[in-house]
């Protein structure tokens, strides 16, 4: 295969599953609307975490998902690689050679509910077997819905409503986002607020990452960057960081501009045994440094406890 620097294609890696190829589409058309004349394609790839069943936890975590496009990123087989934002660890230092160069518009980060047509939300609250892959949101279900049993299901969507259809679970949590971009919003039965359960950090971002050598051969992608998702995926790592979160963390963040100039940040350690959760908000001018509202919020959980939420 030609080099980065040899091939006349611009060529855009994402995973091979249903959401990340809706993901890479909706890049390649955001790409494609500001520079027409470059001839892009996209190629898509099985990552190992896509054919595990059971926890991310032994095997590399959420970095599962990502390090198969990094390394082809490293090896020039593609010119940038399409991530889910929240699919990228949050606890260890990015590749030194490779970049987030730009963040797409942010989907609607909220996470829903799917049930099967036969249930009814009371039966959650009556006891049923809810799924979901995040402990993050099977923490916040432990509150919603006391007296259900949570299970993990993971996967992509359509096997997970293939479980779910076929009773193997009585409803799912699934991202909004990932449905509307898979047009199965229809399916969803209800919308958890922030105040039920706090978004994951940089869900609902898409990220678009290159080399760092390429930065100036690629500066295209950062007309197709989006200021506020960038804000907030800045910010909401910081926190992430600074508590150094991973796959079994169950840790909630999300940046909401209250103005132009000021955002402010919510962030959420749960213990996952119990549901229980230490809770954050502070806000900031964005002039001020993005990255010290992160580190604020993430230090005010640390001081009420959050180490020992997360190392139970």
């Amino acid at each position: 295969m030609p080099s980065g620097n040899d091939r006349t294609q611009f060529i855009i890696g994402t995973r091979a599953s249903p959401m990340a190829i809706a993901m890479a589409e909706h890049a390649l058309h955001e790409i494609h609307r500001i520079n027409t004349s470059n001839d892009q394609k996209i190629l898509t790839f099985k990552s190992e975490g896509d054919q595990i069943s059971g926890s991310l936890q032994n095997l590399g975590g959420k970095g599962t998902f990502i390090k198969d496009l990094e390394q082809r990123l490293l090896n020039n087989e593609i010119d940038c690689a399409i991530h889910s934002l929240k699919d990228i660890p949050g606890d260890v230092s990015p590749h030194p050679d490779l970049v987030l160069a730009s963040f797409l518009r942010r989907e609607d980060p909220r996470d829903s509910l799917v049930m099967r047509q036969d249930v009814l939300e009371s039966d959650l609250k009556n006891g049923a077997v809810i799924g979901s892959s995040s402990p993050r949101r099977c923490a916040a279900l432990k509150k919603i819905y006391p007296n259900a049993e949570v299970r993990i299901c993971r996967g992509n969507v359509n096997s997970r409503f293939l479980k779910l259809d076929n009773k193997e679970y009585d409803a799912i949590v699934v991202s909004y986002a990932g449905l509307k971009r898979l047009k199965l919003e229809t399916r969803v039965k209800r919308i958890f607020g922030s105040a039920e359960m706090l978004p994951a950090i940089g869900q609902g971002i898409v990220a678009i990452q290159i080399r760092k050598a390429d930065i100036n051969r690629f500066v295209h992608l950062k007309l197709v960057n989006d200021f506020n998702a960038e804000t907030a995926a800045k910010v909401e790592r910081a926190l992430l960081f600074r508590l150094q979160g991973n796959c079994h963390s169950a840790i909630a963040g999300h940046c909401t501009f209250l103005s132009q100039t000021n955002i402010q940040l919510s962030g959420i350690v749960y213990n996952t045994a119990t549901g229980d959760y230490i809770k954050s908000i502070r806000q900031a001018e964005i002039s001020s440094g993005i990255e010290k509202l992160g580190i604020m919020v993430a230090d005010d959980l640390i001081s009420q406890g959050a180490r020992a939420f997360m190392a139970g």
